[in-house]
């Protein structure tokens, strides 16, 4: 198994969308500024966006095929794993991954409250810290989209 380095994180953010520019950026973000509106299908786009990194992740280490790929993949990071996996069979077709398997984990939300200091579980955007009720707090984990692992043959 051939693990990928940190660099090719890719930190999901809620308020761009894929809607302009259909898909991962190898530098950080999906789509446009401003938007909240989500593509039904950007699962699509961000499946091609793995394959694409995996597939030159694996050229770089002469490998001639992609057996399995592992993902994490927040809560919060509004890409939905059914759709995502769904996706997936259509995009490996005629790749170096075109018998992948893609393997999904969860990463469940968490927040850290700026007003008592204590991190929290988080189901969605819009939560109350438990401990002191306050609104103020900074998602710390939960958006990743990340590509934990390739394994080549």
């Amino acid at each position: 198994m051939w693990n990928l380095p940190e660099i090719k994180t890719i930190e999901w953010n809620r308020r761009l969308s894929p809607l302009k520019y259909g898909g991962l950026y190898k530098y950080g973000y999906l789509g446009r500024q401003g938007s909240n509106i989500l593509s039904p299908m950007h699962e699509l786009s961000i499946a091609l966006s793995i394959v694409e990194l995996a597939e030159e992740e694996a050229r770089k280490a002469e490998a001639i095929s992609i057996s399995k790929v592992e993902v994490e993949v927040g809560t919060m990071a509004g890409i939905d794993p059914d759709a995502l996996l769904f996706a997936w069979d259509s995009v490996i077709q005629g790749t170096m991954a075109q018998q992948a398997s893609l393997l999904i984990h969860s990463i469940e939300g968490e927040a850290h409250c700026l007003e008592c200091g204590k991190d929290f579980p988080a189901e969605h955007f819009f939560v109350q810290c438990p401990h002191c009720n306050s609104f103020r707090y900074q998602i710390t984990k939960g958006k990743e989209l990340r590509i934990k692992s390739l394994m080549v043959d």
